[in-house]
């Protein structure tokens, strides 16, 4: 798989910094945007009250497995992220990407928190689901361009959030529905 090249990525930095356009458009696809996960799951939660409780504990679950699966990887596989690798000054949010020292980059949180949510949402909601599917493919390329990740990170952090999903829904699915 190639990567990003670092030239690329220095380049990326300077754009983000003289280029307002550039910079508003990567720092919200790459920082803020899971907020629309949040926003669309509640939304689709409060719409169908019958079985929010049934979508929210399959999500935290979801969630859970991912959130287990990353840790256990990062504890065998430390990888900086470019930021760290290249000394670069990226953009940051306190809520959700810290600069830190931590080598953690692989595989992207990001890319797999989101699939886990996109995933759950699909099988429960399908007309949702394929437009939650899309968005964290942009939200990869707005981590990426904001050197928190090569593409290899984000490449494998969806494969771990999608089959964690999955694995969740299949598991609790019938438990939850029978009585």
């Amino acid at each position: 798989m190639q990567n990003i090249s670092d030239a690329k990525f220095v380049s990326w930095q300077k754009r983000l910094a003289t280029d307002k356009w550039f910079g508003w458009f990567w720092k919200w696809w790459g920082l803020y945007a899971i907020i629309i996960y949040g926003a669309a799951g509640f939304y689709l939660l409060v719409r169908d009250l019958q079985n929010w409780k049934i979508v929210a504990i399959a999500t935290i679950a979801g969630l859970f497995c991912e959130f287990v699966v990353n840790k256990l990887i990062h504890l065998v596989r430390r990888k900086p992220h470019p930021y760290q690798r290249l000394k670069l000054n990226t953009p940051g949010w306190w809520l959700m990407s810290l600069k830190d020292s931590v080598h953690d980059a692989f595989p992207s949180e990001h890319a797999s928190t989101t699939a886990a949510i996109s995933i759950t949402i699909f099988l429960f909601f399908p007309a949702w689901g394929w437009l939650l599917l899309a968005l964290p493919v942009v939200i990869a390329m707005g981590r990426i361009v904001l050197a928190y990740h090569d593409i290899a990170d984000v490449v494998w952090g969806y494969p771990i959030g999608l089959l964690s999903g999955y694995v969740v829904y299949i598991l609790l699915y019938p438990r939850l529905f029978t009585g």
